[in-house]
């Protein structure tokens, strides 16, 4: 997992962000993006001569090589996500000739493209189960095998990324799904169908944390 946070990002309700099965379904070549062949031979020329190991990803700063076309494909995910549907699919990187680090350092890389990186748990936080139990222990649910409903990532009370990555490195046999719901269609729907409870949804309500205030 990787969260960016944009400083520079402003807060609008496109028509885009709002939703549903069939819309976004319709408009799959929006949000669904194939990494393109010359973004991965760039990336592969300009990071050959470096041991991509643990450490060089730990002190990568986003100075040390200067990239193109991965910058470019950075821009088109930001506005997406910012300023689209709120999501993108990207995929075309499951491939033999890159690494686990490689797939890393990608990851990482477009990251820094498109902001700066939240390091509450490390630049690069691996969402597995530790065999640990959310229910027992004040931890986040990403360390357990344990399913959740719908939520934001990393509602801690001071920190509020804007974007949040995913990569999936091995999948598993089965489970691991993401579903994804459009929040503005949920407001948008509440309010023409049942605005009484949309007003409810606007008062001070108490939440069920989990997690420490930092």
């Amino acid at each position: 997992m990787i969260q960016v946070k944009e400083s520079s990002a402003k807060t609008l309700f496109p028509n885009g962000l709002a939703w549903n099965r069939r819309s976004i379904t319709a408009n799959k070549n929006r949000w669904e993006v194939v990494v393109e062949e010359e973004v991965i031979e760039e990336f592969k020329t300009k990071t050959a001569e470096y041991t991509i190991d643990e450490h060089f990803l730990k002190n990568y700063t986003k100075d040390l090589i200067a990239f193109r076309k991965l910058r470019d494909l950075a821009v088109r995910v930001k506005w997406e996500i910012l300023r689209g549907v709120g999501f993108v699919h990207l995929s075309g990187l499951n491939r033999p000739d890159i690494s686990d680090a490689e797939l890393r350092l990608f990851y990482l890389i477009l990251g820094l493209e498109m902001g700066e990186l939240s390091e509450r748990y490390g630049r690069l936080y691996d969402v597995k189960d530790r065999g640990l139990d959310h229910t027992k222990q004040s931890i986040p649910v990403s360390q357990t095998k344990a399913s959740t409903s719908f939520h934001t990532d990393s509602t801690a009370a001071n920190s509020f990324p804007d974007i949040i990555g995913l990569l999936c490195i091995r999948p598993a046999k089965e489970g691991g799904e993401s579903l994804l719901v459009s929040a503005l269609e949920v407001h948008e729907r509440m309010r023409s169908e049942c605005p009484e409870l949309l007003e409810a949804l606007y008062k001070d309500f108490v939440r069920d944390y989990t997690g420490s205030f930092i």
